[in-house]
């Protein structure tokens, strides 16, 4: 499906608005620094900080942010699979035995190897 990636670096005081097709998810990686989603001062809407990952829903299509510290951030948006997903470290699948077979192929090498 579908997908954006914005890398966005906001300086502190530094705002950013997003408009999103609708029926779009959104995640925020924040990678350094703090950042205000929405204002970041009332119900519903949140402050985040280094080192977190928020996901939110598809019920609206406008977001805005602001940094009050410098910051280094990743924003992700897409459209919703519709479907289940399992995680287990950095493998992604649907199901609990995907992600057995999975690990069962990592470690049987069948993702390649890298040179050391």
């Amino acid at each position: 499906s579908a997908m954006d990636v914005w890398d966005v670096r906001l300086k502190a005081g530094g705002r950013a608005r997003f408009t999103l097709p609708a029926g779009r998810s959104l995640a925020l990686a924040v990678l350094d620094g703090t950042v205000l989603v929405n204002g970041g001062s009332v119900a519903g809407e949140r402050v985040v900080r280094g080192a977190s990952v928020v996901v939110f829903g598809h019920e609206g299509s406008d977001f805005s942010l602001e940094a009050s510290a410098d910051a280094k951030l990743v924003v992700l948006s897409g459209e919703p699979l519709d479907e289940p997903i399992e995680g287990y470290g950095p493998f992604v699948m649907n199901t609990p035995q995907q992600i057995r077979e999975a690990v069962a192929d990592f470690n049987s090498g069948r993702f390649g190897h890298m040179p050391a």
